[in-house]
């Protein structure tokens, strides 16, 4: 897409606009081509989502000249880095399934252990970090394994602004982490 990194902010402003206004006009096209590539239907608002937020935060520099090929091939791409998202996910989710179904007699090895720890300590830096919605969100979202839409109810907020309030509060911990490990 494109780079804000060379573009003037003020030019990143207008960019953003303009991609804001092209996504919501091809919006029912947009939303047909997911529901083509993307086969369960509750993860189609997510995805849109996560589209949308996607393209408005990066826009691309240039012109769209034919925003319908554009788009199709961008969902398509896209649907195929969710999938392997998901599936990543899933994997890692049913790992620590596994290991809660663990027999509590069973001594469980330190690995374990040493996981749930790091999980632990990682909510609570969210916890004691962002004392925000998007401290609030970022938990419900990751920490209760909350949908968008949930995560949104629950901040009395539209999906969007919950989304941002995620994506705002993991750059926000992704930079403490790297000035801490920098």
């Amino acid at each position: 897409m494109g780079s804000e990194k060379n573009t003037p902010p003020e030019q990143q402003a207008e960019l953003r606009n303009r991609a804001d206004r092209v996504f919501l006009e091809h919006e029912d096209f947009i939303r047909s081509v997911i529901r083509f590539a993307i086969q369960n239907p509750s993860d189609w608002d997510d995805f849109y989502q996560e589209l949308y937020l996607s393209f408005v935060l990066d826009p691309p520099t240039e012109e769209i000249l034919k925003p319908r090929n554009f788009f199709y091939h961008l969902v398509f791409k896209r649907a195929g880095d969710w999938y392997r998202n998901q599936s990543r996910r899933r994997k890692v989710l049913q790992k620590f399934y596994r290991q809660a179904q663990i027999d509590p007699k069973q001594k469980e090895t330190e690995s374990i252990v040493s996981e749930r720890e790091e999980i632990a300590v990682f909510f609570r830096r969210v916890q004691e970090s962002l004392q925000t919605n998007e401290g609030r969100a970022i938990l419900y979202r990751y920490k209760d394994h909350y949908s968008l839409k949930e995560t949104a109810l629950k901040l009395g907020v539209k999906p969007e602004t919950a989304a941002r309030y995620i994506c705002s509060g993991l750059k926000k911990l992704r930079e403490m982490f790297y000035k801490k490990e920098g």
